[in-house]
């Protein structure tokens, strides 16, 4: 990092009741969103901290790495892939406050308020002229009953793996910012989350306790991280 480098944080929640956007104009990044790149644009390291219930292989990890997987299995021509870099142990804060040249995500499960969140540092490199996501953090709050499971979600509780998929599409950096917070804008004739469809993207602003509308992986949200990487 440059010492002329400017450095600031952003923070995403994942879970405001909207509605979604025009199909005819849904699959421009920039059209919706303000995507930002990673510094390295391809591969990003991730890493579980301990935080996480149960032990390490536990299925409330397996599901997070499901999550992440969703977006690997459709990575873009430029190749971006999360990759998983193992357990450790860090401190919940600021991303722009530390820095770890292996691991580029740190996943927690603190108490927040939202079912999920996503905040990452953005630098701005003075000589370059440009932006981009140098650290992240994404995590599960302790509040929920989450489902680790892989079948029909019980009734009140929330899907590990639905959660974790949403996240890490704000992880990826095409999901950010614009008018609505990272996620689909409203649409006059449907709503996110009610099982129709064109109403199960999954960076819909919403989970629903019982269900998994978010996943698997839609061609709408498909289309526009692949036409951003």
């Amino acid at each position: 990092m440059n010492v002329g480098d400017v450095l600031r944080g952003f923070l995403l929640g994942a879970l405001i009741v909207l509605v979604l956007p025009s199909p005819s104009q849904a699959h421009d990044p920039y059209v919706w969103f303000d995507p930002l790149a990673w510094d390295n644009y391809t591969d990003v390291n991730y890493q579980i901290d301990d935080s996480i219930p149960g032990d390490n292989g536990s299925n409330f990890e397996t599901r997070i790495h499901d999550g992440v997987a969703d977006w690997n299995a459709v990575t873009g021509v430029g190749g971006f892939t999360f990759d998983d870099v193992g357990n450790g142990n860090k401190s919940w804060g600021d991303p722009c406050n530390w820095q770890d040249a292996a691991t580029d995500i740190w996943v927690f499960y603190h108490d927040i308020t939202s079912v999920g969140q996503t905040k990452w540092c953005e630098v701005w490199h003075n000589q370059q002229q440009y932006w981009d996501i140098q650290s992240a953090r994404v995590a599960f709050d302790t509040d929920p009953t989450w489902y680790r499971g892989t079948g029909n979600v019980p009734s009140g509780e929330i899907s590990v793996w639905e959660a974790s998929t949403h996240e890490f599409g704000h992880a990826t950096g095409t999901f950010r910012g614009g008018n609505y917070g990272g996620h689909w804008p409203p649409e006059p004739s449907t709503q996110c989350a009610l099982g129709g469809a064109e109403s199960d993207w999954t960076m819909c602003p919403v989970t629903t306790p019982g269900e998994d509308y978010l996943i698997p992986l839609e061609p709408h949200d498909i289309d526009t991280f692949q036409s951003f990487y």
